[in-house]
């Protein structure tokens, strides 16, 4: 069993030592600080319950668990049934950042300080670093709470309240950002940009006979001349019928993109996965594949499409299973190089559904007929829309305004 010894006076506070003797092994011990005598106590009593579980599971003290252990473990425990695909991406890059591969009861606030000056002098923002810092630690209470880890929750969380205080971390702004009638028409005339459906074939067929053999992403990027980010994105990001079929050099129809994009109110993977058998002629309705939400994985919702949409979709020709047969990384990529060229500034392709759930708003609609269009899991997630007044009398509800504007532009 694991026992605290002697309390000792420092400069700046006190000390207490933890013993647990080992059989055949060096005795573990551990020292932990604290500005008083009763601090330094209380950490002594959690890492003494941390060290007797830890030794109770069978688990080796003196091989202790670092961060990077500790985020490879909980990807492995949640890989396969967590829903929330952004932070499982976010946390495999962290799982690679070797700044991390530091032992989980050394990472205390001075640590946690040093990483976040290392993420800023990489460039990154002040909200991904709290992002990061956040999913950390919900990464190290999983550790802790099911494999004992000896992680100070307590200081972890001191230092978070700091860092916000100095500004080092910051969450995130939430964006209003609406394309402009104007910016609409240039994005619709502006037809000169080829896209492609991805890769070029041979790269994309040779990355999927070498993937079915088994072989290691780093050996293929090798192999085949590309890079392991584009190894990664034919073998997870784009299933068969997301554009794999289409013959190279096909180009986007770019004006029903971007307007089904606004009418629909489609996120742009949610478009690219619309299969022609998920359309329904009764209510003019479409199953959504793997819309986003935070809980829940691969959830499928029908959803309504508005008149303009429903046109749309119904003029494109039938050439692969899916309606837009495309990479969504592509449309999403050469939409922000359309827009440089453009000089439209700050604009997204997920604007364009921000774009138009407002139009519905304006249109009058309550939120609870805006979820059948837009497929929301919930009122709260249309909290952001209530500044938005109606411009239009229910009594004048009419589809067809919004799509004059567009077909204008096109024409």
């Amino acid at each position: 069993m694991a026992h605290a010894r002697t309390v000792k006076k420092l400069k700046n506070g006190y000390s207490i030592e933890i013993r647990h003797k080992l059989s055949g092994e060096p005795d573990y011990s551990k020292s932990v600080k604290g500005r008083t005598i009763a601090e330094v106590k209380r950490k002594a009593r959690e890492q003494i319950k941390i060290i007797n579980d830890r030794a109770a599971s069978g688990l080796q003290l003196n091989n202790e668990m670092t961060v990077q252990d500790s985020i490879s473990w909980w990807l492995e425990q949640n890989a396969r049934s967590y829903a929330e695909v952004g932070k499982l991406t976010t946390l495999s890059v962290l799982a690679q950042d070797a700044k991390l591969a530091i032992s989980v009861s050394k990472f205390t606030r001075g640590e946690i300080y040093k990483y976040v000056d290392i993420c800023a002098d990489r460039g990154l923002a002040s909200s991904t670093i709290n992002t990061y810092l956040i999913y950390i630690r919900g990464v190290l209470e999983s550790a802790y709470e099911s494999k004992g880890a000896p992680v100070d929750l307590h200081e972890f969380a001191t230092a978070l309240r700091a860092l916000k205080k100095l500004g080092k971390i910051t969450s995130s702004k939430k964006r209003d950002r609406r394309p402009s009638e104007t910016e609409i028409e240039q994005l619709l005339n502006y037809t000169n940009l080829p896209l492609r459906s991805g890769p070029r074939s041979s790269h994309r067929e040779k990355i999927l006979e070498l993937t079915a053999t088994g072989m290691k992403v780093t050996e293929i990027a090798k192999l085949v001349g590309v890079s392991r980010e584009t190894v990664y994105n034919q073998r997870k990001v784009q299933p068969a019928g997301h554009g794999l079929k289409t013959e190279r050099g096909t180009r986007i129809p770019w004006a029903d993109i971007i307007q089904f994009a606004i009418h629909s109110t489609r996120r742009v993977n949610e478009i690219c996965k619309i299969r022609w058998d998920d359309l329904s002629e009764h209510g003019h309705t479409v199953l959504v594949r793997g819309i986003k939400h935070p809980r829940i994985r691969d959830r499928n919702v029908r959803v309504r499409l508005t008149p303009q949409a429903w046109k749309i979709i119904r003029r494109q020709p039938r050439v692969d299973e899916c309606v837009f047969p495309f990479v969504s990384n592509s449309i999403s990529g050469q939409f922000r190089k359309m827009c440089a060229r453009l000089d439209i500034e700050d604009l997204r392709f997920h604007d364009l559904r921000h774009e138009g759930i407002s139009r519905l708003f304006e249109m009058g609609l309550s939120a609870a007929e805006v979820r059948q269009y837009s497929g929301h899991a919930s009122f709260i997630a249309l909290s952001g829309y209530e500044h938005i007044i109606a411009s239009r009398d229910r009594a004048e509800l009419n589809f067809d305004q919004p799509l004059a504007i567009v077909q204008s532009a096109s024409a």
